[in-house]
């Protein structure tokens, strides 16, 4: 539809396929009326916006299930190795984070 080389081809391309008829109307009336091509560029501009706010969410919500985990496998190596008999101080240290954050 887009590579239509002449007038006459999409003409050709309108004719024979309904479709594109509607598409070629819509096109026509895009060209000829500013405020409509302006109403479609704040509408796609608005979609973009969008998208990429969601795609932000979406990013910040990783980072903070990332985060979550790597407390959580912390967590649970402090356990072990309080488990085991070492000192607040030493587990402490190994996993640089105090234990009291990791709600132990």
């Amino acid at each position: 539809f887009f590579r239509a080389a002449s007038a006459e081809e999409l003409e050709h391309l309108a004719t024979e396929y309904p479709l594109m008829a509607n598409l070629v109307e819509a096109l026509t009336d895009v060209s000829k009326s500013s405020d409509l091509r302006e109403t479609l560029r704040a509408t796609r501009a608005a979609a973009i916006f969008a998208e990429q706010a969601e795609l932000r969410k979406t990013e910040r919500a990783h980072a903070a299930g990332k985060a979550e985990g790597k407390l959580e496998a912390k967590r649970e190596i402090a356990a072990t190795l309080l488990a085991q008999g070492l000192t607040r101080e030493a587990v402490e240290a190994a996993v640089t984070t105090q234990l009291a954050d990791l709600g132990l």
